[in-house]
Parts: C-alpha cells; sequence; structure tokens
C-alpha cells in the first residue's frame, strides 16, 4: 500500500512540475487561471521563467525526497523530518493566507478561487495526506 502511496505521490509531482516547466518555456494553457487574483480580476503576481523553473525543480526534488529514506543516504530520521516538513508545508497551503488561497479565503467570486476550491485544496490536503500514512507506517 505505502508503494502505491509514494507512486501516486511521484505521479502528482511530476505532472505538478511539468507544467511549471511548460509555464517557464512560454505555455499558457491554465497559467492564469492557477494564479490568485484580486476581487477586480488583476493578477497578484506574474509568474516568470525562473520562479516556474524553481517550482518545477522543487517537485522534482521532492519526488527525490520521497524515495530519500530507502537510498540509505542519510539517516532515515532526517529523511521523515523532511516529509514532516513538506507535509506542513501542503497543510499550510491548504488553510490558505485567509485572504486569496486556502479554505479560508475571503475572495471567493474569481475562477482562481473557484479552481482553489474544487482541485488546488483537496489535491493539496490529499499529498499532506499520503505523507502523513507514508512516514507513520515507516
Amino acid at each position: 500500500m505505502i508503494y502505491f502511496f509514494n507512486l501516486l505521490l511521484t505521479i502528482i509531482f511530476l505532472t505538478i512540475s511539468l507544467f511549471h516547466l511548460y509555464w517557464a518555456f512560454g505555455g499558457t494553457v491554465g497559467k492564469t487561471e492557477s494564479v490568485p487574483v484580486t476581487e477586480k480580476g488583476a493578477l497578484l503576481f506574474q509568474p516568470g521563467f525562473m520562479s516556474c523553473i524553481v517550482v518545477g525543480i522543487g517537485f522534482l526534488l521532492m519526488i527525490f525526497l520521497l524515495y530519500l529514506p530507502s537510498l540509505d543516504l542519510v539517516p532515515e530520521r532526517f529523511s521523515r523530518w523532511i516529509l514532516w516538513l513538506i507535509m506542513g508545508v501542503f497543510l499550510l497551503r491548504v488553510i490558505g493566507d485567509f485572504h486569496y488561497v486556502g479554505l479560508f479565503k475571503k475572495v471567493k467570486n474569481t475562477t482562481f478561487s473557484r479552481n482553489d476550491n474544487r482541485y488546488f485544496v483537496p489535491l493539496c490536503f490529499l499529498i499532506a495526506l499520503l505523507i502523513l500514512v507514508i512516514n507513520l507506517a515507516a
């Protein structure tokens, strides 16, 4: 079962990484729908080449960190703490900033907000839950 959870997280992280790398090199599909906007529809930030590359590589790194405990490169305790930290980041994303993203956002009538409720928050919760199960099973 843990193998399946690792595989599922690998697929999720790889997909997210590929989207960010696609956006970094000029792709536009889904890019604006994935960025929080103000009540008036203005993007909160304009994701550029470097930010998309960093996030894309970051998700590839998370795949490596998922398998770090089985590689015996560092003490298992250290690699498990890294996974706890990643889980915490995704739980914080679920909670959000209390304004534009997460469960407790105030801006709720934008395309991003609807996507956040339908896809991004549940996905972040699933990622955190899967990491929790993987860590507890170790």
